[in-house]
């Protein structure tokens, strides 16, 4: 047996639009019906399809509606609804999801068209009306408008006022109204009431002065009859034709114009200047000079430089000094006199006889151009002694002038007294008056030549002779002499003018010693008359010629000791007369006196740099000397066991008595020396500086105890080479050498 069992219930196939937009109607609703969301739902087996519809809100079941409505409520989001599809055996259900939009623009109904004043404001909603509006969502749509143009002031002028509706969607809707601004009048010529034609007898009037709020009123400018709304605007312009001498004609075109008829009306005014001015032409520079009396006078030929009228009217002339003051002067010549001297102005006023004038101006210069009248005193005859400058004994000019009451009175001579007498001094006096004018005259002054000079009057040194000797050469030079011996004694009468000098014959022999033959001569100037004495002076004592090595080096000996003989000097020492030599040395901080030693001992204590003296004698008292740079070497190292080297440049060191560091500086030097101190240990301090020859240049012994820096000025020494700079601290005595160059 055959059982047949079927299923005969089957599903249909729901299918839904994903994205359904719905717009409103007019009355602000819609319906939702299935096609609208449907997307070919279909049975596989054939079966007819019915469809309900459900807003998803969580309900189950077969819905029982085929439509839903909706409204502006529902505008403003998406929601979804629910497609349910069924045949005869059951129900299928799918989604779609609805967004409800209003797309329908408002209704707007614009205010009638509307003619208003022309000044009116058009902004004002009462004057000119305002648009309504309805919409099927938006119960207050926002209603607003734009005009085409603003206000341009003419009469009938037409403006087009959009008036725009929207709703709360954005949704829009326009209407137009038109907005008249008054009603034209027409401006015609009639309107205008043109400025009568002008006649000017102003001289100073020129083209440009005469613009139209120059003239009277009723020259001025077109009056005009403007209603209105009517834009009138005026101009000008002036074509100037010039005449006979400053005259001229205007031709002034006027032009009014209506701006919003574009009418264009035209007239000429004549304007004419009837009077002319004459051409005042000045120098620019006029010097005046003043007479005897001190005045002059200033007339207009002076100034005046070719003036003239184009018309050929005859010229007039005036003057005034340039003070500020207006109108046409009267007067027609001006004065002046010694207090008008330098520059000012003055006005040259030139007329036409047609009442025109014009005026120049002219710089004057008055001058006072006469020196003064000068009255030389007489000539004169003076005594040698008496003063030719004391005005009381030769007497002084006297001078007058036109303008200075003191003019300045002053001499020069050509030469002054030589003392002789004899001479003719030219004194030339000079006035000068307050404006540089000069005059001039010349006194003599005769000088009285008095009494000759003659030898009575001169006492000759008489003859000298030295026999000592000594450690120094004794000079024989005037300066050094005793008096009387030194120079001749002259009694000088007024006068007399005398100058002494003298000259040497220098002789030597081994036996007389040096004889020198001095001649002197007195000369007198004023008689070109001369007086010669022979002098004779004597040194029987005759010197040596000390010469040493310039640089000596010496090696102590093991022990740390050594001696310096004059055999390690001397470098050819002589003698002129032949006598035997006798040495003897000294170290050159003792100082220039004779030693006795004529050997020196030396140890490690005297390492370093040192000078010595070589004293040579004839064993007849005659001495010299000469020095040597020792260098005192230890090659042996024997005085390595001592703790510290001695500097050899200090002596005399005192127990308890630290060294002073002295800095001598620069060295080389050309003209100023530095001598620096730290520490003074007693009041006895002091700075000496000495020649190659031992010869004391300067003594410094005002040390302060603050003393830092002595500055030793060797500008006035001429020449150059070694100098011997001594310092002592008060306990040490330090020797300095050093060079000056050029």
């Amino acid at each position: 047996y055959i059982q047949v069992i079927r299923k005969l219930c089957t599903l249909p196939v729901a299918i839904c639009n994903s994205q359904v937009n719905i717009s409103l109607g007019m009355d602000g609703t819609g319906v939702i019906i299935p096609p609208m969301i449907d997307a070919n739902s279909y049975d596989d087996c054939g079966n007819p399809l019915e469809f309900r519809l459900r807003f998803s809100d969580g309900s189950i079941g077969v819905p029982t509606d085929t439509e839903l409505m909706i409204d502006c409520s529902n505008i403003g989001g998406t929601f979804d609804v629910e497609l349910w599809v069924g045949n005869i055996y059951g129900w299928n259900s799918c989604f779609a999801t609805i967004n409800v939009e209003d797309k329908l623009p408002p209704a707007i109904s614009c205010p009638p068209d509307v003619i208003v004043p022309c000044d009116a404001d058009i902004s004002d909603l009462n004057l000119t009306g305002t648009a309504t509006a309805t919409d099927n969502c938006d119960p207050s749509p926002v209603i607003s408008y734009t005009d085409s143009s603003g206000p341009n002031g003419c009469a009938g002028q037409v403006i087009q006022r959009t008036w725009t509706a929207t709703d709360v969607y954005g949704n829009s809707f326009q209407c137009v109204q038109e907005i008249q601004l008054g009603t034209v009048i027409p401006f015609t010529e009639a309107d205008i009431l043109w400025p009568s034609n002008y006649d000017s007898y102003n001289c100073d009037a020129t083209a440009s002065s005469l613009v139209p709020d120059s003239l009277p009123p009723a020259f001025q400018y077109p009056i005009l009859n403007v209603q209105e709304c009517q834009l009138v605007g005026i101009a000008y312009t002036d074509q100037v034709f010039s005449q006979c001498g400053s005259t001229f004609k205007i031709l002034r075109t006027w032009d009014v114009i209506e701006w919003c008829s574009g009418e264009h009306f035209t007239y000429i005014q004549v304007i004419r200047k009837l009077c002319t001015l004459p051409v005042a032409i000045c120098n620019s520079q006029v010097n005046i000079s003043l007479g005897m009396d001190g005045t002059g006078v200033i007339i207009p030929p002076m100034i005046d430089a070719n003036s003239y009228d184009d018309c050929g009217n005859p010229l007039e002339f005036r003057l005034r000094f340039s003070d500020g003051s207006t109108g046409v002067p009267t007067d027609t010549e001006l004065m002046i006199d010694c207090s008008n001297i330098g520059q000012f102005n003055v006005e040259l006023w030139v007329g036409n006889g047609t009442g025109g004038w014009n005026v120049c101006i002219s710089s004057i210069n008055v001058e006072d151009k006469l020196p003064p009248t000068i009255n030389c005193p007489s000539d004169i005859v003076l005594a040698c002694i008496e003063d030719i400058n004391d005005l009381g004994i030769t007497g002084s000019a006297t001078a007058t002038d036109n303008c200075d009451p003191s003019p300045i009175l002053n001499y020069s001579d050509n030469a002054t007294p030589g003392g002789c007498g004899g001479e003719i001094i030219i004194r030339t006096w000079t006035a000068v008056d307050a404006s540089g004018n000069i005059s001039q005259c010349t006194q003599n002054i005769t000088i009285d030549a008095g009494i000759p000079f003659n030898e009575g009057q001169v006492s000759w040194p008489p003859d000298y002779t030295i026999t000592e000797c000594g450690a120094n050469i004794v000079s024989l030079d005037p300066d050094d002499l005793p008096s009387p011996y030194d120079f001749p004694q002259i009694i000088v009468d007024f006068c007399q003018s005398v100058i002494v000098n003298y000259s040497d014959n220098i002789s030597f022999s081994c036996s007389t010693g040096t004889t020198i033959l001095r001649t002197w001569t007195v000369l007198d100037w004023c008689t070109a008359n001369s007086f010669s004495h022979v002098q004779i002076l004597n040194r029987t004592c005759t010197y040596t010629t000390a010469i040493c090595e310039a640089f000596v080096n010496i090696s102590l000996a093991t022990d740390g000791t050594g001696v310096i003989t004059p055999a390690m000097i001397d470098a050819g020492s002589s003698d002129d007369c032949g006598n035997p030599l006798e040495f003897r040395l000294s170290f050159y901080s003792d100082g220039f006196s004779l030693p006795t030693t004529t050997s020196l001992p030396i140890d490690c204590s005297d390492v370093g740099v040192d000078t010595v003296l070589l004293w040579v004698g004839n064993g007849s008292g005659g001495w010299n000397f000469c020095w040597s740079e020792v260098t005192i070497e230890d090659k042996v190292g024997a005085c390595s066991s001592l703790s510290a080297p001695i500097e050899k440049e200090y002596q005399s060191i005192t127990e308890g008595k630290g060294l002073n560091k002295i800095n001598v500086f620069p060295n080389p030097v050309t003209n100023v020396v530095n001598v620096e101190i730290p520490q003074l240990y007693s009041d006895d301090a002091y700075i000496e500086l000495y020649d190659v020859s031992g010869r004391l240049i300067l003594r410094n012994d005002q040390l302060s105890d603050h003393f830092a820096l002595q500055q030793i000025d060797l500008s006035s020494i001429k020449s150059t080479g070694i100098l011997i700079l001594v310092t002592h601290d008060g306990v040490n005595t330090i020797r300095h050498k050093i060079l000056k160059i050029e």
